[in-house]
């Protein structure tokens, strides 16, 4: 496309996220979401790039690009802004070693983000489940961001690359940005100082290995900007532009509900930019784009919007609403209604005390030791894109005006989004301590054009945010427990960057093959070696962030209660997979359902809710009195011996009708144990007894 190798870096970040999102979906036709299915399709598109790329152009740009990234990286420490970028990768290094040490610690990873992934891992695919309670929102969440952890999952069916993964979608969102506020006209000192403000920011670096989606959504906007500020600052001159654009918003659409807004302001500036481009060429007498040409274009375009559209069709043909959970109020008036747990904000919390106890949670204040909110990034970057914009107003094309344009209608997005009725929870209760992630690909947008800015003023301010996000980000809650998995994960990660650096070294010397050959067998080792260091501290770890007192975490505290499961998750972490009926108590959020860890280690144990009602229809546990008129013990066991059911695990809060059926029926169900306080236990199902005793309840009706 002619253009800067950030902007070609960009193209191939982009096609590579997506390109995974779209083989997961024609895997997941053929329940061939597995290695050797990656493998397959893998072979097939590098068949077709090399048939595709005869001239050797590919590589040969692919080459010149990863020299002048490794010249620009050289350069870093020659410049002030570049020691403060080096700061902001040393902490999210950290942060990453310490993920790379431990498992998931993160609540809704445990709840349904992992479980999710781990199902697509040991289904081949996209597949559903029916739950009660919160599971019914949470099984229609976009899982675009969950299929990026499935494919970290899948090689190893483990989650030890996870803090890889998450790692690299963290710096190609500070890649993203930095390209885009170059597109709209900042200085390089300006857009390097405005990415290492996003990556420093406390809701994006902090999410390293929680498993969250957010990151994916950042990662996304960016990218997605980096194409419509091209597009709309070169009036709509070339059409793979938009494509890469149209790709980037049917991921940001699809990968999280509240970037929606986002993605639509990039759909309607991909067409304002065409149509703007079309009227000055016929203006100047120039040829206008037709025939195949265009439609190549328009359906290419497509192509890449559609790769979002599965969850939404979903939830339409379903449920009978596109945005479903969510509800969807205009003027006031409810259009289409959501789930109870998505509608109701007494769920998420205790109110908060006014205006100003939300903006200390916000800005500044930690919540039980935790701080993962944007923090002064939030006004100060909506202020300097204002300055920026209008510094540079007079100076610029009438294209790089609507560039402008786009990212400040962005920020008033965020604006909108943040203070309309549907959010009204994550402003006024205590969702708000973890709410600025639903505003990082809003808040991407606004740097690049605080960017724009190249007084020493705003540049102060900008390094002054940097050095603010690494206090406010820094990793809390250490505890003793961590201190060996995580030497021994530092202590591989110098040997594998030596390792890697001799390699690198020595290339001019080696054929490309071997290089690429040696690098992959070091990673395959490494990824054992990363494995076998972390697996005897697993539980250990888990237990830790079960303390009430002085728990570990990495994000936020987990729920002490719940958490204290993990003497379960350890039991039932064999070497042979189980097969297991999961149930729990309403608990007035249901977000209690910590099932991630019951998968095991390895993600052998298959997880099912067996339905108690006599149809099989799931009612949720919080229609308490609803629930017990319809429960039927016979019907529960029946389903259970046709699933092949070996054990039942029982978490907190325990009043279940199961719970009840099961110590009420011990010659069916064996007690097998718990946790110390009881609050949750596990039953095997003796299947032989099961069949007497439904065969003993059927004689009385026979007769």
């Amino acid at each position: 496309m002619g253009a800067p190798w950030t902007v070609r870096a960009c193209a191939s970040l982009l096609g590579a996220l997506w390109t995974a999102v779209a083989a997961f979906w024609l895997l997941s036709v053929v329940r061939g979401f597995s290695v050797p299915g990656a493998l397959v399709l893998a072979l097939t598109l590098l068949l077709w790039l090399r048939r595709t790329n005869r001239d050797g152009r590919l590589g040969a740009d692919l080459s010149a690009d990863l020299r002048a990234a490794l010249r620009a990286f050289r350069d870093l420490p020659r410049r002030p802004e570049g020691w403060l970028w080096l700061a902001v990768a040393a902490l999210a290094g950290v942060r990453c070693l310490r993920a790379l040490a431990s498992p998931p610690l993160a609540w809704d990873s445990l709840t349904y983000h992992l479980f999710k992934a781990g199902r697509f891992v040991q289904s081949g695919g996209w597949v559903a489940e029916s739950a009660p309670d919160a599971w019914g929102a949470y099984e229609y969440l976009s899982p675009l961001g969950d299929v990026l952890s499935a494919w970290a999952l899948l090689g190893t069916q483990r989650d030890g690359l996870l803090p890889l993964l998450e790692f690299g979608l963290w710096l190609t969102a500070q890649f993203a940005v930095y390209t885009a506020a170059r597109q709209l006209g900042g200085a390089r000192r300006g857009a390097l100082l405005a990415s290492a403000a996003i990556g420093a920011c406390p809701a994006a670096v902090a999410y390293i290995g929680s498993g969250y989606v957010d990151l994916a959504a950042l990662t996304f906007a960016a990218l997605g900007s980096v194409f419509v500020l091209r597009w709309l600052v070169r009036d709509g001159e070339e059409p793979g532009v938009a494509v890469w654009s149209a790709a980037a918003a049917g991921l940001v659409a699809g990968v999280k509900m509240t970037a929606v807004p986002l993605a639509l302001l990039m759909v309607s500036a991909l067409i304002a930019g065409g149509w703007r481009g079309r009227r000055r060429r016929a203006a100047e007498g120039q040829r206008r784009w037709g025939g195949r040409h265009t439609w190549g274009t328009i359906a290419a375009a497509g192509i890449g919007l559609a790769v979002g559209a599965p969850p939404f069709l979903r939830a339409w043909i379903e449920r009978g609403s596109p945005v479903y959970p969510f509800p969807l109020d205009v003027a006031g008036i409810r259009l289409l209604p959501g789930h109870p747990a998505a509608e109701s904000g007494a769920v998420f919390g205790k109110p908060l005390e006014g205006f100003w106890e939300l903006w200390s949670v916000l800005l500044f204040r930690s919540v039980k030791d935790a701080f993962v909110n944007p923090g002064f990034l939030l006004p100060v970057a909506a202020l300097l894109a204002m300055w920026g914009v209008v510094a540079a107003w007079r100076h610029v094309a009438p294209g790089g005006r609507w560039a402008m344009v786009y990212c400040w209608i962005s920020g008033v997005a965020l604006l909108a989004w943040f203070t309309v009725d549907a959010t009204a929870s994550f402003r006024t209760t205590q969702a708000a301590v973890t709410s600025g992630r639903y505003l990082l690909p809003y808040l991407a947008t606004l740097a690049m054009a605080g960017a724009l800015l190249r007084q020493r003023a705003a540049h102060f301010a900008w390094g002054a945010l940097v050095v603010s996000g690494l206090w406010l980000a820094r990793p809390r809650a250490w505890t003793p427990v961590e201190a060996a998995p995580l030497a021994g994960v530092a202590a591989l990660t110098l040997a594998v960057a030596a390792l890697l650096a001799v390699v690198a070294v020595r290339r001019r010397t080696r054929s490309a093959a071997i290089v690429v050959v040696t690098a992959v067998l070091i990673g395959a080792l490494a990824t054992a070696g990363l494995e076998a260091l972390r697996a005897p501290h697993r539980y250990a770890l888990w237990e830790a962030s079960a303390d009430l007192e002085d728990p570990l975490f990495h994000v936020h505290r987990l729920h002490s209660a719940y958490a204290s499961a993990w003497p379960l998750w350890r039991a039932l972490d064999g070497e042979t997979g189980r097969r297991i009926a999961v149930t729990a108590g309403w608990d007035g959020l249901g977000h209690n359902w910590y099932r991630y860890p019951l998968l095991g280690s390895r993600l052998q144990n298959r997880l099912f809710y067996i339905p108690v009602t006599a149809n099989g229809e799931v009612v949720d546990y919080r229609q308490g009195e609803a629930l017990e008129r319809r429960a039927d013990f016979d019907a529960w066991l029946e389903r259970l011996r046709a699933a092949e059911i070996e054990l039942v695990v029982s978490l907190m809060p325990r009043w279940t009708p199961e719970d009840a059926w099961m110590r009420g029926a011990p010659e069916v169900f064996e007690p097998l144990g718990g946790d110390e306080r009881n609050f949750h236990a596990v039953f095997a199902l003796d299947s032989a007894a099961a069949t007497m005793r439904l065969r003993s309840e059927a004689l009385p009706r026979q007769r």
